[in-house]
């Protein structure tokens, strides 16, 4: 085996294993969500959305849209610092969590 093929299979286990641990914390940050999360939401195809938690209930969570959108999940990167201005929206736990578990909610970025 070649060196160049023994990076690709490291790389490729590291990329594996970070996506695991990117995937448990996810699911960890839905079930207890903090204001100042942002939520990257894929809303339809090719249009994602960026949202963040302004309030938290104890049965629902409030966010409020970002004023931009993007074609590809890439492109919602330089919006997360951008400006949140749009209109508040509520979701219940249950479908907070529901979206989620249906892959419309692909991310949330929590500041530390």
């Amino acid at each position: 085996m070649s060196f160049l093929s023994v990076v690709i299979i490291l790389l490729a286990i590291w990329y594996a294993s970070d996506q695991r641990k990117q995937a448990k914390q996810n699911a960890i940050f839905i079930e207890a969500p903090l204001v100042g999360d942002v939520v990257e939401v894929k809303a339809k195809e090719e249009k994602y959305v960026l949202l963040k938690v302004v309030t938290v209930k104890s049965d629902s969570i409030f966010l409020r849209a970002n004023n931009y959108q993007s074609n590809s999940v890439a492109g919602l990167g330089p919006l997360k610092d951008s400006t949140y201005l749009g209109d508040i929206s509520y979701l219940s736990r249950a479908e907070y969590k529901k979206m989620f578990d249906k892959g419309e909610i692909l991310e949330v970025d929590r500041k530390k």
